[in-house]
């Protein structure tokens, strides 16, 4: 689905749900955020608003951006629960099937009795979930692997934060046979990304750091393949994952701008320049900093290839 397309649909949604009456079924009590469970015509949505802040943008913007690349995430359209509410909220679409069971990175950590780590890393998580699915006698969704490398690079890419072990769910679906299957839950959690958590100060500071060249500059990512060079391992994995190398190719040819235009557009109030300045200089700087890690990569194996050939 390009922009244009996304932008019909979008309207065509958000006509619907400002026409529909709803109910709200659940208050739930949150230090930062307003939360709600609606229900709007039936089905089940959440609801949460970050007041005046740009964290509204973060959720809708990551919501498109994941779709346009065909990975599975929340809905995320502009709402207000309140029509005397100065700025529009983010209503999503509960995800969570009654007939499933669902499981969070952290409850399979505290499984096994493991501290949930603040830098949840990829590997250790595989490893985890083999162990878990053996002791429950459960099947490893044979995409799993790779929705999980998607999530670090687009984490990467997007700048999130906020992708500790609760903001990774999992999905327990039972198959025809009967068999048990374990996947990755639609994406949610997504506000806290490229720099819309942070104060003017900061966003200057790291533009600064990017035009001086600096690589990897904060924030920091959450869940990732290395701590200490993201860019490099996300190009090691990409070069040798076609699905993975499909999905960045994808993302080369999304334009950033076009989907905070779109934001701006159904949220019926404008970014700051700065802010939207910042969010595409980390955006764009991310990369190609994994660009030139490949480009890194192709040359070495160039290299060895002119050397076994030399050598034979």
């Amino acid at each position: 689905m390009n922009i244009k397309q996304f932008e019909h649909n979008e309207s065509r949604v958000v006509n619907k749900l400002n026409n529909s009456e709803f109910k709200i079924n659940k208050q739930i009590v949150d230090v930062f955020s307003i939360k709600y469970q609606l229900n709007i015509n039936g089905e089940e949505y959440f609801y949460k608003s970050f007041g005046d802040d740009y964290l509204n943008y973060g959720e809708f913007i990551s919501s498109v951006y994941l779709k346009m690349l065909n990975i599975n995430c929340v809905d995320a359209h502009f709402f207000k629960v309140d029509p005397n509410e100065e700025n529009n909220g983010i209503l999503m679409n509960y995800f969570k099937k009654p007939q499933n069971e669902y499981l969070s990175l952290n409850d399979i950590l505290h499984y096994y009795k493991i501290l949930p780590s603040t830098y949840p890393n990829f590997y250790k998580t595989i490893k985890i979930l083999t162990s878990f699915c053996e002791e429950k006698n459960l099947k490893m969704d044979e995409n799993l692997q790779t929705d999980l490398k998607k999530l670090v690079l687009t984490d990467y890419l997007l700048a999130q934060i906020d992708r500790h072990s609760c903001n990774i769910e999992f999905e327990v679906e039972q198959a025809e046979d009967g068999t048990k299957v374990l996947k990755l839950a639609p994406i949610y959690d997504n506000e806290f990304c490229l720099l819309l958590s942070n104060s003017a100060e900061f966003i200057n500071r790291t533009v600064i750091k990017i035009d001086r060249g600096e690589k990897d500059v904060a924030p920091e990512q959450i869940f990732n393949f290395s701590k200490t060079k993201p860019a490099e391992a996300i190009a090691k994995e990409i070069f040798n994952d076609k699905e993975l190398a499909k999905a960045f190719n994808l993302a080369l040819k999304i334009d950033l701008a076009k989907i905070i235009n779109l934001a701006d557009k159904f949220s019926n109030t404008t970014l700051g320049a700065l802010n939207r300045y910042g969010m595409l200089t980390l955006y764009n700087a991310r990369v190609n900093n994994i660009l030139k890690e490949l480009k890194i990569l192709q040359i070495k194996k160039s290299i060895k290839q002119s050397e076994e050939e030399s050598g034979r």
